[in-house]
């Protein structure tokens, strides 16, 4: 509340994390707290922990491994490396709409979710950037949670949203195996032509193991 991170615990006085925050999340094991071009660290009992230089300013983080994500006030998001002095390269955001991002949250394997002010809400690939799918709702995104594969997420209008992500929870070949069995076909010259799966594709010898 007005640039100030409170940690209140129960039987305690409050804690004053940061005098000047611009964001705040909580990972299960850490709170990060954006403030002008650092990100703070702190433990579960307030205990301040790691610096992060945010480069432009952020105004919200999520830690993902080894990997931070920033979304910075300039409208760029990147996945940098948590760990000052590494030689791993910045990775920049594809397809990020004109708008400020208000809510990340990690999603299954590999990805993150992102909730923005214009009401559009992405999924991307944190190895590549690149954009794997989005929803488009109507205000602020204020919400956004995983339960039993599906993302719900409710906007500052009231419009919410549950939005199947059973596929991305799915192993990668039982995936792809199903594909193959119900869209035995690829478009080749303007129309559709039945084709085997590419030969010797590592998904292959699975197909043929399954009973």
């Amino acid at each position: 509340a007005e640039g100030k991170a409170l940690l209140l615990r129960r039987g305690e006085d409050p804690l004053e994390l940061c005098s000047d925050a611009r964001a705040i999340s909580w990972d299960g094991r850490e709170i990060l707290v954006a403030r002008g071009e650092q990100v703070l660290a702190f433990d579960a009992h307030g205990k301040r922990g790691e610096t992060h230089q945010a480069g432009t300013g952020a105004v919200a983080a999520l830690r993902l491994g080894e990997s931070l994500v920033l979304a910075s006030e300039d409208g760029s998001i990147e996945l940098v490396p948590a760990a000052d002095g590494t030689s791993a390269e910045r990775t920049a955001l594809d397809d990020v709409p004109d708008s400020t991002a208000l809510r990340l949250l990690r999603g299954p394997r590999g990805t993150v979710i992102i909730g923005f002010t214009s009401g559009h809400i992405g999924i991307w690939d944190t190895q590549t950037g690149v954009q794997l799918d989005h929803v488009r709702l109507f205000g602020p995104v204020v919400q956004i949670g995983i339960a039993q594969n599906t993302l719900y997420a409710a906007t500052e209008t009231g419009e919410h949203v549950a939005w199947d992500l059973s596929a991305y929870f799915r192993d990668y070949c039982e995936l792809l195996q199903d594909v193959w069995r119900e869209v035995p076909v690829s478009w080749e010259g303007g129309r559709p032509i039945e084709k085997s799966p590419p030969e010797g594709h590592r998904c292959l010898a699975r197909r043929a193991s399954r009973p």
